[in-house]
């Protein structure tokens, strides 16, 4: 039996916790990790989480996948309900009607400690929680996958444009190109969203800035075709599709090969001269952006 002089007082151990959910939250990650690796060696099960989490992002230390599945494991042994999604979701045992039925239901989260879990809720009143996810950080990158489950049907979620439609502005609102090139499908097609042209060159626009190679594609397509108000300009159209081609787009290789046949020696050696000034991940040149219709 032990000695109760010896235990540490519930209230100390909470407010450890606390502490280093805000030395997370403020990414003074080793002081977080060294917190919570003292709580999970009492058998603290959110610590424990917490910790693998940590040991898996290589947050605080060098990123150990073996060392975070068994921290991840002991807290989902104690019913901790993110360890255990995160075992259901990528353990060996994992398969798409697991993960299905994880999804499809509300998974709450009866302690009400930080956990490295970003929740979203959704219009129904149910919350989807993504086990090892920075609710700041990973915030773009959930919420697009959210769009995605929506668009496509999958994960347990009915296929529904308009809420993918939404989670994708939310992230595409953070930044993330790949959700503003898809939002800029969306509103070229009207699905979810009102059909708009001049919305959607103004998100492929934000994503071609980023890299984006679907979005370079579609903006070489606007300049080839004269869609949206966009001037028919080849030799925009050639240098955007040669960009995202370079980028390993096979769509844009495509049309890069079939559009260099339309192009005089003049425009040819203009669209050369561009696409070598116009650096890989550098932003649309000038000379481009200016022709898009404001």
């Amino acid at each position: 039996m032990r000695d109760s002089a010896n235990r540490v007082p519930a209230k100390a151990i909470a407010d450890d916790f606390d502490d280093a959910a805000d030395a997370y939250r403020a990414r003074q990650y080793r002081s977080a990790l060294e917190v919570w690796r003292r709580l999970a060696d009492r058998g603290d099960a959110d610590a424990q989480y917490n910790l693998g989490c940590m040991l898996l992002r290589g947050e605080g230390a060098p990123a150990d996948d073996t060392q975070a599945g068994v921290w991840l494991q002991k807290a989902a042994e104690q019913g901790q309900g993110d360890a255990s999604s995160w075992a259901a979701l990528t353990g060996k045992q994992a398969d798409e009607e697991k993960r299905k039925s994880l999804f499809a239901r509300n998974m709450p989260q009866a302690s009400g400690h930080f956990t490295i879990t970003y929740v979203a809720t959704l219009d129904n009143g149910n919350s989807i929680r993504f086990p090892c996810a920075d609710p700041m950080k990973d915030a773009a990158a959930k919420e697009f996958q959210l769009g995605l489950m929506y668009a496509t049907g999958k994960m347990g979620l009915p296929q529904d444009d308009l809420q993918a439609a939404k989670w994708w502005r939310r992230a595409a609102d953070l930044g993330q190109s790949i959700a503003q090139a898809n939002l800029a499908y969306m509103y070229s097609m009207g699905r979810g969203v009102p059909q708009d042209l001049r919305q959607a060159r103004l998100l492929d626009s934000k994503a071609a800035d980023q890299g984006n190679a679907h979005a370079e594609t579609d903006l070489g397509l606007l300049f080839e075709r004269g869609l949206g108000d966009a001037p028919v300009d080849l030799v925009a159209a050639y240098v955007l599709y040669r960009h995202a081609s370079d980028a390993g787009n096979d769509v844009a290789h495509e049309a890069a090969v079939a559009l260099s046949y339309r192009l005089s020696k003049d425009q040819r050696g203009d669209a050369e001269a561009l696409i070598a000034r116009w650096q890989s991940g550098a932003p649309l040149p000038d000379e481009i952006r200016s022709k898009l219709p404001k």
